[in-house]
């Protein structure tokens, strides 16, 4: 099987609604976009209204299947909730969520970071994660169904250097997440965490290339180094990550709940 198969058969989430936080662009569009693919009904949720009409072109042109757009920070208390209504949709009607909102710091000394250093990663991060779920969770344990699934990752399993706050968001993550699980389980309702190394995307590539001119490297050296630490020899794909999430979301991971699944191609070993 290579990275670009398909393991969730189209008709999968058919009637299902998914709402997808952070997937205007990235890991999240990713993830929507397989969603989709399977037949799930998708929200797209970002901050920025002209990306998130962008995606959701970009979204109907990959799948002929047209997402709802939601325009909401997910730093902000309630914001989701209000505006999911506004556009007419009842958050108790969503059956997926999958929660990719979420932001990084520069990589810094501990003691350089500040207070709202901390405001602002802990707020997107946990806060944010919290209260999507929250906004969903009565129509899942309802119906006495529901997915919950949230983007960790691998400094939610180490000590990073230079890193400390958003490190420390990744692992209050696996916290939260796992205390969830632990309340809706009476209820049939999974929560689940899909941790991605090093994803093959914009993002990390442009760190790349500051990386390449900083050190005076080639922008290959520089990737392979970074590939050099898992020991498969290689970055995931977003395609490799919104697999996972298709698979969480399934009937097949109807009994797996509380869990950290680590997309990373060997990383943490």
């Amino acid at each position: 099987m290579t990275g670009n198969d398909q393991t969730i058969p189209a008709p999968a989430f058919a009637g299902k609604r998914a709402c997808v936080t952070g997937s205007s662009r990235g890991l999240g569009f990713d993830i929507a976009t397989r969603l989709a693919e399977a037949g799930a009904d998708v929200i797209l949720v970002g901050r920025q209204a002209e990306q998130l009409t962008d995606a959701g072109a970009r979204l109907f042109a990959l799948t002929d299947r047209m997402p709802a757009l939601c325009e909401a920070d997910m730093g902000q208390n309630g914001e989701l909730v209000r505006n999911l209504n506004g556009i007419g949709i009842d958050p108790n009607t969503i059956d997926i969520m999958v929660c990719a909102a979420g932001v990084s710091l520069p990589h810094r000394p501990f003691w350089e970071y500040d207070e709202a250093d901390y405001r602002r990663c802990f707020d997107l991060n946990i806060l944010g994660v919290q209260q999507a779920v929250a906004a969903v969770v009565h129509g899942m344990m309802g119906r006495k169904a529901g997915r919950i699934i949230a983007i960790g990752g691998t400094y939610g399993y180490r000590g990073v250097a230079r890193s400390a706050i958003y490190s420390a968001s990744k692992w209050a993550l696996r916290g939260l997440v796992k205390s969830i699980a632990a309340e809706l389980g009476p209820f049939g309702v999974t929560a689940n965490i899909v941790s991605p190394g090093g994803v093959d995307g914009e993002n990390l590539r442009a760190q790349f290339a500051r990386s390449a001119e900083r050190e005076g490297i080639s922008f290959q050296a520089v990737y392979d180094r970074f590939a050099a630490r898992a020991c498969m020899n290689a970055l995931v794909t977003g395609q490799d990550v919104a697999e996972m999430v298709c698979f969480l979301a399934s009937d097949a991971a109807a009994r797996i709940t509380g869990q950290d699944m680590l997309v990373d191609a060997g990383t943490i070993v």
